[in-house]
């Protein structure tokens, strides 16, 4: 695993805390942080290569509506503008003050789930948080969670009916749904969740079955596991 992992947002940073995947204290920017989006973490993970002995930095970012390409692109230009000209992208990584950034690109692309069946084009940490809503124990775990309303819907597959039908209305009043963090904003309204988006996929990840855990986040964690092999 690279030493820290700098993300963009406060969901992002909330999922790889319940994972566990680095100490808290490695994970930036930190919970008293505003998290203020890709070119502000790219901003972060550049600032922070100086400032102590990592030899590695993983700076996890959604892929949005783009490519791979473009995201590794993007970055690079962020940084020579904001940092020094001279770098330059080797495959995946740059390397700046000694220290190697990896890009891990967040989101799937190319799921059957997210992009054949939903149609999403825009992809993000929240399609590994659809996926768990499309298993039944996990969502099922998360739907007996104190926190939800009372009188909140309990059936994991008729509050999966619901959303494909509220996205259907969206889309038929000119409503373009093509995300899943939309499909969870409309999970979160059927289930009675009033705290953050954040807080609802920190309850998602938690209450998960562990073997869906490890299967849905298997290709993040590969990725990050990669980028120090």
């Amino acid at each position: 695993m690279p030493t820290h992992i700098v993300v963009e947002g406060d969901t992002d940073r909330v999922a790889l805390e319940a994972l566990d995947l680095v100490s808290p204290d490695h994970l930036l920017p930190n919970r008293s942080k505003p998290h203020n989006g890709r070119d502000h973490a790219i901003a972060v993970a550049c600032a922070l290569c100086p400032t102590l002995d990592a030899t590695d930095i993983a700076l996890g970012l959604d892929l949005n509506g783009g490519s791979e390409a473009d995201l590794f692109n993007h970055v690079i230009k962020i940084a020579k503008d904001g940092f020094d000209r001279t770098l330059a992208l080797n495959g995946d990584l740059f390397t700046y003050k000694e220290c190697n950034i990896h890009i891990i690109p967040v989101g799937l692309p190319g799921d059957d789930l997210i992009q054949q069946k939903l149609r999403f084009t825009r992809f993000a940490m929240d399609d590994y948080l659809v996926k768990l809503i499309h298993s039944d124990v996990s969502f099922a775990a998360t739907l007996k969670s104190e926190r939800l309303a009372k009188n909140a819907l309990k059936d994991p597959a008729e509050i999966r009916t619901l959303v494909l039908k509220l996205i259907q209305l969206a889309k038929a009043n000119g409503v373009e749904i093509d995300s899943s963090k939309r499909y969870l904003d409309f999970v979160r309204g059927l289930i009675g969740f009033s705290a953050s988006r954040a807080k609802f996929a920190e309850l998602l990840i938690l209450k998960a079955d562990p073997v869906d855990r490890e299967k849905v986040f298997a290709p993040l964690k590969e990725a990050l596991t990669k980028a120090t092999s």
